[in-house]
């Protein structure tokens, strides 16, 4: 999935929800979504440094990517962020 991709989905996600939920309510939606942001470009950044590093087979292997603390994303879930 590209960045810009993501992006404007947090982004379009943000606006909808603006309208509809109390301001008290909305930083906590807000701040859910900056980190699935945050989660996703670390567990990207990780499979690129996999499969750069010769290690392809490996990047649906949770434990490449929770022995650096990194969060795994599943290609299911993946498609949702």
């Amino acid at each position: 999935m590209k960045k810009d991709n993501i992006e404007s989905t947090l982004w379009a996600t943000a606006n909808k929800l603006r309208g509809s939920v109390e301001w008290g309510e909305y930083k906590h939606i807000i701040l859910s979504l900056i980190f699935l942001k945050f989660a996703n470009e670390k567990f990207t950044l990780q499979k690129e440094k996999l499969i750069n590093d010769g290690k392809e087979k490996f990047i649906d292997t949770v434990e490449f990517y929770s022995q650096d603390n990194i969060f795994f994303i599943p290609q299911k879930a993946a498609g949702l962020i």
